[in-house]
């Protein structure tokens, strides 16, 4: 399991996202409300993170060694944009 290293201690990928989407959500429920409606994929092809649609809906797609690269702030920063870039499809 892939972990990232934070004050509070070692968190895998999945905690950190949660944590960066909770904190979005609360700080930002406009945001939080297209957030959660995205599936959320870990894939190694792609270079960094990516919205893209998948059926009827839409996925956010991030690379996890890119992720594990990012503090807290930039990841939160990071979810963002991608949401910004499908709100302006």
């Amino acid at each position: 399991v892939s972990q990232s290293r934070y004050s509070d201690g070692w968190m895998d990928k999945h905690e950190s996202l949660a944590k960066a989407s909770k904190e979005l959500m609360l700080k930002e429920p406009f945001y939080g409300l297209f957030l959660i409606g995205l599936n959320k994929l870990w894939e190694k092809r792609v270079p960094t993170a990516g919205v893209s649609k998948n059926s009827i809906n839409y996925q956010l797609s991030i690379n996890e060694e890119f992720w594990n690269s990012l503090s807290h702030e930039h990841r939160i920063g990071l979810l963002k944009h991608e949401l910004n870039g499908l709100l302006t499809q």
